[in-house]
């Protein structure tokens, strides 16, 4: 029999654990899209929970949950979601986060402007902490033509997975994600992507809200640096050939390392950074300050830059405003 039911134009592949309380919200802000022409992957990855009732319960036809017989991972459930995707884009959204409702029609848009030689963009994004304090985030602002090298990738860092949209032949073409990987699991995915030169798109406007609670999806120092060693490891031939990959390596491995193990740990690495090779002066400011007063001194430093950069972009907006 000939399968009638034609493929959906975007497959949206939310991963979740033990979320049952939660993916609703994620869920609802899927189906309230300007762009209804998609198809949703819920990955429950082995929870045990309530997940399945709650999709169920929605009913809507767009839905499709598939269930894990074993826990591996949020990288090994978005593989999942991955392998079974039928659309011509995929797009990701952790299941405590929300999408505003333009986000499937915006990041499309960019992927159809910047053309063949882009295969996936990241958008802006809301933090917004247990409370309910809603922050903009600046992730992306410093490379707001997107990533066009690998030394781009490890500038920008933290690209969350709920801002992605791309072509499902970029994994087709690099493969999926790296499954051991703690933190930063798309690195790989973006590494053999610019490598292949497929450019990475960036949008300033917000378009995820992105939600921080107690087993969330916060960062882990340890966690971070294991994931951080093995990509460094993995990927040494892309270190190699750069001093400034290394020193951006070695300077965010001694900044984890304060942050986890204390100032004396975070020697080595900093020794190494400006072996190969002088990092930029704010950098070198962190660290000095994290040498001298520890984690708490740096993320003071952080969060008076984050005032001020804050204020800068309200006077951007006061000056260009229309007067009278």
């Amino acid at each position: 029999m000939v399968n009638t039911v034609s493929a959906p134009l975007v497959s949206v592949i939310i991963p979740t654990y033990k979320r049952a309380h939660l993916i609703r919200r994620s869920v609802d802000s899927v189906l309230a899209q300007t762009v209804g022409d998609f198809e949703l992957l819920v990955v429950d990855d082995a929870s045990g929970d309530e997940t399945e009732a709650v999709i169920a319960a929605i009913g809507d036809p767009r839905i499709r949950f598939v269930q894990r017989a074993i826990n591996g991972g949020a990288s090994a459930a978005r593989n999942t979601g991955i392998e079974a995707a039928r659309g011509t884009y995929v797009a990701f959204l952790d299941s405590d986060d929300a999408w505003l409702p333009h986000l499937l029609a915006h990041q499309l848009a960019m992927l159809d402007q910047l053309g063949a030689r882009y295969g996936m963009v990241h958008g802006g994004r809301i933090e917004v902490d247990a409370p309910g304090k809603e922050v903009l985030s600046a992730v992306g602002t410093d490379l707001p033509g997107g990533l066009r090298s690998i030394e781009d990738l490890f500038i920008a860092n933290r690209i969350a997975p709920s801002c992605l949209v791309a072509r499902r032949s970029v994994f087709e073409t690099v493969g999926g994600l790296d499954e051991d990987l703690g933190s930063g699991e798309f690195f790989g995915v973006f590494i053999r992507m610019l490598e292949r030169d497929i450019g990475i798109g960036f949008t300033p406007e917000p378009l995820v809200r992105r939600y921080r609670q107690a087993g969330g999806n916060g960062t882990s120092p340890e966690r971070d640096i294991r994931s951080f060693d093995t990509l460094r490891s993995r990927f040494a031939h892309v270190f190699e050939r750069s001093r400034r990959l290394t020193t951006h390596y070695h300077v965010q491995r001694a900044l984890l390392m304060l942050e986890s193990r204390g100032r004396l740990a975070a020697v080595p690495d900093v020794v190494s950074a400006f072996r190969a090779g002088p990092p930029a002066a704010a950098i070198s400011v962190r660290i000095a300050t994290g040498l001298i007063g520890g984690i708490a001194a740096v993320q003071g430093v952080a969060k008076i830059r984050r005032v001020i950069r804050r204020e800068l972009r309200k006077l951007d907006r006061d000056r260009s405003a229309p007067s009278g």
